[in-house]
This record gives C-alpha cells, sequence and structure tokens, in this order.
C-alpha cells in the first residue's frame, strides 16, 4: 500500500493562474447546472401580475414524487439560433398598473414603458381590450418573441382596430424581451469570475497547488 501526502489549499492560498483555474471549474459547474432563471421566473410572475398579465402553467414533478404548477415561459440564453424568452398566457387590464409597477421596479424604465403604453391603448378602447397569447409558427424550434400568436379582442365586441392589436401584441413581446434581458442578467452575473470566487470562498473549497478541486 503506498499513502500519497497532497498539500490542500484554500482559494486565497493560490497563485493567481491557479486562481483562474480555481475559478473557471466553478463556471463550468455553474453553467452545466446553472439555477439562476428560477430568481428572473419568480420576478417576471410579480411584474406581470402588476402589468394583467397571467401566465399559463403547467404540472411538474418534484423529486418527492408531488407536483407543482410552473408558468409557461420558454427561453435561450445560450448564444444560439432563435434565442430568447417568450411566454403563454393571458392580458387583461389592470387598474394602476403604471404607478405599482414604479413602485416595484423604480428604475427599471423597460417596464415604465410597457405599463404606460398599456395604459394608453386601453383608455382609448375603454379598457376592454384583452389578449390570448398562445404557440405560434416556430415555436417548436426556438424560444423568442416572434414565436407565439397573440390575439386581441375586446370585452364589449366592440371590433378591434389594427392599431390597439399591433399596439398589445408589441407590449406582449416587450415584455418577453424584458424576461430574456433579465435572464441574461442573471446568467452574465452568475457565471462571472466575481461570482465564482465569492462562491469558493464561502463554500469554503481547498484546493491542490495547481488549482483542481481537491
Amino acid at each position: 500500500m503506498r499513502v500519497d501526502q497532497v498539500k490542500v489549499y484554500t482559494y486565497n492560498e493560490l497563485s493567481e493562474e491557479a486562481k483562474e483555474k480555481a475559478r473557471e471549474w466553478w463556471i463550468s459547474c455553474e453553467r452545466e447546472d446553472w439555477q439562476g432563471a428560477e430568481y428572473v421566473i419568480e420576478d417576471a410572475e410579480r411584474v406581470a401580475e402588476i402589468l394583467g398579465i397571467e401566465f399559463d402553467t403547467k404540472r411538474v414533478p418534484l423529486m418527492n414524487g408531488s407536483y407543482r404548477q410552473k408558468p409557461v415561459i420558454y427561453y435561450s440564453i445560450y448564444g444560439g439560433q432563435g434565442d430568447g424568452a417568450s411566454f403563454h398566457g393571458t392580458y387583461c387590464y389592470m387598474k394602476g398598473a403604471a404607478k405599482k409597477i414604479r413602485e416595484y421596479a423604480p428604475q427599471d424604465s423597460e417596464l415604465h414603458a410597457i405599463a404606460d403604453t398599456l395604459q394608453a391603448i386601453q383608455s382609448k378602447a375603454f379598457y376592454q381590450l384583452t389578449a390570448g397569447v398562445t404557440s405560434g409558427y416556430g415555436s417548436n424550434f426556438y424560444s423568442h418573441e416572434n414565436t407565439v400568436s397573440i390575439g386581441v379582442e375586446r370585452d364589449d365586441y366592440v371590433e378591434v382596430t389594427e392599431e390597439q392589436e399591433e399596439g398589445i401584441a408589441e407590449c406582449m413581446r416587450d415584455f418577453m424581451r424584458w424576461i430574456h434581458g433579465q435572464l441574461e442578467k442573471q446568467y452574465d452575473h452568475d457565471t462571472s469570475d466575481e461570482s465564482a470566487e465569492e462562491s469558493i470562498i464561502s463554500n469554503e473549497y481547498e484546493f491542490t497547488e495547481d488549482g483542481n478541486i481537491y
């Protein structure tokens, strides 16, 4: 039997070259099993509620054998063709959305613009416009905002104008673009050198001298 003795180092004890290798290890693990999208989806659900959007849901299994309802949101952020985000659901006018979205996200001008535009369009239609967002052409292959079909109606059965339909549809797609942008920001943060270093130190990982995980 042979016993080898290996010197073990904390991250801060490594050379700069070994630290870089340690960060690369952590980032590769994070990319392989990225969980950050859950935080973005939770935020998107709250924003959608404020704007008057209700996501469709689907049942997904849990490890304990039970199920939970998950919003129908599709996305791809890995630099491939068709990257983007989309959702299925419904929209109706939500009173006070423009004010509430500023209270919830005071610095987010994209969300402010969506809420303001919806308010302006609805006010000219006596707040009767509703919309349904469903699968459209190409939705089996891509995730971006142009893969959905958006139908706009009026609850009072008055004919919807082309301007109203296009305006509501564009707001829905702007919200999809916002979701995609938030996902990209979260992913970039979670796979950054700064995040890797913070996580390695807080989890007290140990390494060999050359930066390999021990």
